[in-house]
């Protein structure tokens, strides 16, 4: 077997008195003491055998028993003990029943050995301890159990001992301690040193802040932030169960992000996992489909619509890294905002139903996606009943909105405090001084250094006081830890090991996979020692979950591992974990890549982490997504994490930092040809989203004259036809589409579902170029054939758009009740489906007809739901696309006022586009506004603008009304010859 190191007693059991016992006749002695020996040491084993222990050795005369390995126990320094005040009963009942006076002399000890075979024979102890025990045996009187002080402290709450005495052992320099086992107690007294959390001392100021925050009619949004152990969680708990005293029926939801793997959402995914477990039906197995069981339920409260419900839903989990089948992502920055408003409804959803409290502990180790919730929320719910509690170290990245209480060592006075509320009594001066002088303050390095004392025995009395001052004391508080982890059984000290290697949150059944064992009873010894506890939810379903209560603590028992067994370790955790991956999704991944770094694999862990960055980007999470791949790239430069990162980037607005990445990306010499392609497709993107269509359609050009990229040219044609018409270059784009149609029609002709879409979407490009040039019928009999393509293809949304652009020609046409039923339709679908971006799309030209219709009260209302969605998304085109009807609506009500500058902001987000025919919409408009307001000469500059435009797009058709407003700003002016020029060959047509 491996060897491994393990803390064991040690009983040595040597008979007296066998001479004596021995037959008279010198011919039968021998045999008649070796049938003494054998039957005494047989009835010896099963008293060993009995209480746990095992019988490592007979050597001539003595026995050699082990407690705590193979098998460890909390308690084997007093099976020890019982087993050889045990045999000395037992030699008693023998010498009875034989007549003979034999006596025995026990030594045990408790220490650390090198439990392994020799030789390849059976495993054997080896070491120090096991020296110590057999000298004290050696030293023991005749009927004598002597056992070293630390067996004595170990079992002095259950066995009577008589009076220590310093022995000088052979071969050793230092005298050792040891004291007589004269029985077993019959009144168990508590073992000294269990010293378990003090209730809060100090810190009432800011207490009474914190609960004043969280416990109002509106949400209070409070950060705790100080070092390790100066007692932020134990602030944070006195105020949950303050606030709960005060609201009984408040919903708290506790979670702690994962150090060392910034895993998605880690503290909200915790909450959200445990109030799913517990909600959900006996039985049930399956983790996603129960979070998003009970995400429904609680959104349903603020979500009607059973298909936005579900998209929602869908947002949560795979926003928490969950696996699972859900829509395609759609326009990136839309599914960003809809995720953060996920979560805004489902918490506003919960405030409906109580109060809530979010307790989030160690933010400093959370992910980017968790600060941007965070942001997100504070900003949204501080007129509701949510309220967040989170602690953190000092971190150089904190949540915007929160209330910042910063924690510093507990003063003197308040140390002291804390002192005697742990030892439970008072203490005298120089322990005060000598407690408060160590610890500094820190609550936790107080609490350890308190059970460190009492284990050990340097204190005693009432009041309490140094029974002998302690000449040594562990190096700092990792010390003080590693002796309490010391403390518990060797099994559990080793589960506690393994455990440390995931984490501060690990999982019984993958730790036992480490470990080589079920590690189940020593996590339950280790939860009865204060080190670990149960979590309410597991990351690993199947597997259950444990803490250790603190970070130090973790830090403690991953510091006794090597070098070399904790690269080993890493290794096997990584492999226990990526195959988990396609189940539970990309959190696993981040997992995995950690253990894989730590243990010197850089090159898998670099590709873990770059394929948990692309599953963040398919799932909407860019800030995670940049996250992950920034750790792939520090690790081995990875290009397609670069290409990841510059994706996260655009969609984060990033735009001048994501076309920089992508330039130093595209230098890189030997870039792989499948690499280089996809960074300039995304490198046109970002151009897109920047407004310059004009850059983004010379990369779409370049790519499709590459035969190598010939794989893609049909969808770099429709990303190129669209890049036209937002040029307004309209002949080129309606020529693009038309070709599209051409080459797919036979295809769809066949049936080809695939091929109906194409065709679809090529002939819904034509509407609505169709529609620009005010070719309004041919535009309604196009939309009506994608409709039915869609349609026949199962494409429902696609349909829904058809009908939208129907809608377009009909308004323009002036038939408003037929286009208000068109938009109406096309809205049902997207509202069920969840579409923000198209439900802002179809409200902008419903606020139109409205209007239209003579309904300006309800006009304004759809545009301002439309307003909001369009800013909340990032939808520049859009927003200025709508500002410009709103900006329209209110001048022809008569209020220029109110219009000019909503229409200068149009103009503005129009031209940052690149929208050259939206800017001369909204310049005529401008134009009619500064007219009506007086402005003669600015609109007349704003109507000459734009026309030059139109002019420059060819669209002499749409030029009529412009020179009209032109004409009547000239004639204002006094400019009768010049207008009267303008408006003979309009008169004339």
């Amino acid at each position: 077997m491996a060897e491994e190191r393990r803390v064991v007693t040690v009983l040595f059991v040597g008979l007296v008195g066998l001479d004596a016992a021995a037959s008279p006749d010198p011919e039968d002695a021998a045999e008649s003491a070796a049938e003494v020996v054998d039957a005494l040491f047989s009835r010896f084993r099963r008293v060993i055998e009995a209480r746990g222990g095992t019988v490592d050795k007979f050597v001539g005369e003595t026995v050699m028993g082990v407690f705590g390995a193979p098998t460890a126990h909390e308690d084997d320094p007093l099976r020890a003990v019982r087993a050889a005040l045990g045999m000395k009963r037992e030699l008693e009942l023998f010498n009875a029943q034989r007549s003979l006076e034999l006596k025995i002399r026990v030594g045990v000890n408790t220490g650390e050995v090198l439990w392994g075979s020799v030789g390849g024979d059976r495993p054997t102890a080896m070491g120090d301890a096991v020296n110590v025990a057999q000298r004290l045996q050696s030293e023991a009187r005749p009927g004598e159990v002597l056992a070293s002080r630390s067996v004595a402290r170990a079992t002095a709450y259950r066995v009577e001992y008589g009076a220590e005495r310093e022995l000088r052992l052979r071969g050793r320099q230092d005298s050792v301690g040891a004291s007589e086992a004269l029985r077993e107690t019959a009144t168990v007294i508590p073992p000294a040193g269990e010293i378990g959390p003090a209730r809060l001392v100090g810190r009432s100021t800011e207490l009474e802040r914190i609960v004043k925050a969280i416990s109002g009619a509106k949400g209070g949004f409070v950060l705790l932030e100080g070092d390790a152990g100066v007692g932020k969680t134990r602030l944070a708990t006195a105020a949950r169960d303050r606030a709960r005293a005060a609201e009984p029926g408040m919903w708290i939801g506790v979670g702690h992000a994962q150090e060392g793997s910034p895993l998605p959402l880690g503290p909200f995914a915790e909450i959200v996992r445990a109030a799913a477990r517990a909600a959900s039906p006996a039985g049930e197995t399956n983790e996603v489909a129960a979070t998003r069981a009970f995400v429904s339920q609680v959104l349903a409260a603020t979500v009607p619509g059973s298909a936005e419900r579900s998209n929602f839903a869908h947002l949560m989990t795979r926003s928490m890294g969950q696996a699972g089948e859900g829509p395609a992502p759609g326009d990136a920055t839309r599914a960003r905002a809809e995720t953060l408003e996920a979560w805004e409804r489902w918490l506003r959803g919960l405030a409906k139903r109580a109060p809530v409290l979010l307790c989030l502990e160690d933010l400093h180790w959370a992910d980017p996606a968790t600060f941007a919730l965070l942001d997100h929320l504070a900003a949204k719910l501080r007129d509701e009943r949510v309220s967040i509690l989170a602690t953190t170290r000092p971190a150089p990245r904190i949540p915007g909105g929160f209330d910042r209480i910063r924690l510093a060592e507990l003063p003197p006075a308040e140390a002291a405090s804390l002192a005697r509320e742990l030892f439970r009594r008072d203490l005298d001066p120089e322990l005060t001084a000598f407690l408060v002088d160590q610890s500094a303050g820190n609550p936790l390095y107080m609490e350890e250094l308190v059970r460190f004392l009492s284990q050990e025995g340097f204190v005693e009395g009432n009041p309490a006081r140094f029974a002998t001052r302690p000449d040594r004391l562990p190096d700092g508080l990792r010390g003080l830890l590693v002796s309490r982890i010391d403390a518990v059984s060797a099994d559990a000290r080793e589960a506690l090991k393994c455990g440390s290697v995931f984490g501060r949150a690990f999982w019984s059944a993958a730790t036992g996979t480490l470990a080589g064992r079920d590690v189940a009873p020593a996590l339950e010894l280790a939860g009865r020692r204060n080190l670990v506890q149960r979590a309410a939810a597991s990351l690993l379903p199947q597997d259950e979950e444990f803490h250790f209560r603190q970070s130090p603590l973790r830090d403690a028992a991953y510091s006794l591992l090597t070098k070399k067994e904790r690269q080993r370790l890493h290794a096997r955790a990584a492999e226990l974990l990526e195959p988990l991956a396609p189940h539970l999704g990309r959190r696993v991944l981040i997992l995995a890549a950690g253990h894989r770094e730590l243990a010197a694999q850089p090159e898998p862990a670099s590709k873990l982490w770059t394929k948990a960055a692309e599953e963040a980007l398919n799932h909407y999470s860019y800030e995670e997504a940049l996250s992950s791949a920034r750790e792939s790239q520090r690790i081995d430069g990875s290009p397609a994490a670069a290409l990841c990162a510059v994706k996260a980037l655009s969609v984060l607005g990033l735009n001048e930092q994501a076309l920089a990445e992508a330039d130093t990306l595209l230098e890189q010499p030997g870039l792989e040809e499948s690499l280089r392609f996809r960074t300039l497709r995304q490198k046109s993107v970002v151009h897109e989203r920047r407004g310059e269509f004009a850059k983004a359609l010379e990369i779409c050009d370049a790519l499709l004259a590459e035969p190598r990229s010939a794989f893609q040219h049909g969808a770099i044609r429709r990303e190129r036809y669209g890049l036209l018409y937002r040029l307004s270059r309209f002949d080129e784009c309606l020529r693009e589409a038309r070709e599209v149609a051409r080459r797919v029609e036979p295809l769809a002709a066949e049936g080809k579902p695939e091929a109906k879409v194409e065709l679809g979407n090529a002939i819904s490009q034509e509407v609505r170029v169709l529609i620009r040039l005010g070719e309004y019928e041919k535009a309604l009999e196009a939309s009506d054939r994608a409709y039915r393509l869609f349609l026949e293809a199962g494409e429902g949304m696609n349909a829904a758009n058809s009908l939208n652009n129907k809608g377009n020609a009909l308004m323009d046409l002036g038939r408003y009740a037929e286009a208000r039923q068109a938009y109406e339709d096309a809205l049902a679908v997207f509202r069920e489906a969840g579409d923000r971006w198209r439900i802002a799309m179809v409200l902008t030209n419903l606020a139109s007809v409205a209007f239209n219709e003579g309904d300006p009260d309800r006009c304004f209302a759809v545009s301002a739901e439309a307003l909001a969605i369009r800013q909340e998304i990032g939808d520049k085109w859009g927003e200025g696309m709508l500002l410009g009807n709103e900006g329209d609506f209110r001048n022809r009500m008569g209020r220029p006022e109110e219009a000019i500058p909503i229409l200068e902001r149009a103009r503005d987000l129009r031209a940052g586009t690149g929208d050259r025919l939206g800017v001369s919409i909204a310049l005529e408009r401008l134009a009619e506004a500064r007219l009506d307001l007086g402005d003669a000469a600015g609109a007349r500059a704003a109507a000459e603008e734009s026309l030059a435009i139109l002019k420059s797009l060819g669209l002499e058709q749409r030029r009529a009304h412009r020179k009209k407003v032109l004409a009547e700003a000239l004639g204002a002016e006094g400019r009768t010859e010049e207008a009267r020029a303008l408006l003979e060959p309009l008169a004339a047509d």
